[in-house]
């Protein structure tokens, strides 16, 4: 995963959706637009698709795939199922709820 997408899941956790954490994904979203940044786990078609899609897409699937880790972590919490991506998740939810 990207330092870029990272930071904006980590103050999504944090901070939920505030004017700061609205910023980072606007700000990546340009990112992405302008070909400086490129979302994890897609392919080459599928990231020229995903940039002409426009702002509006770029900004639902950076949210949606926070709610994605977010809820993976939540049914693999149990055991050994969770990664380091669900630990990393839930240790971050932790400390913003303390």
């Amino acid at each position: 995963m990207n330092n870029a997408i990272q930071n904006i899941y980590d103050s999504i956790a944090l901070c939920g959706f505030t004017v700061d954490t609205l910023k980072l994904i606007d700000n990546y979203m340009i990112d992405i637009q302008n070909g400086t940044e490129n979302f994890p786990s897609f392919t080459l078609a599928e990231h020229a698709g995903f940039c002409t899609a426009g702002a509006p897409l770029i900004g639902a699937t950076v949210i949606a795939s926070y709610a994605r880790a977010s809820l993976e972590t939540g049914c693999n919490a149990s055991g050994s199922e969770g990664g380091p991506n669900n630990r990393k998740i839930d240790s971050v939810q932790r400390k913003g709820r303390m």
